[in-house]
């Protein structure tokens, strides 16, 4: 599995899938830019 870090795991779960999925969700979506 990808482990970043205890703090920001969901975050960076959600992130890290998204971008895989499509980065345009994550921009659009999300607004993380």
């Amino acid at each position: 599995m990808y482990v970043i870090g205890i703090s920001t795991t969901r975050i960076e779960l959600i992130f890290f899938v998204s971008t895989i999925v499509n980065r345009d969700i994550v921009d659009t979506d999300l607004g993380f830019k």
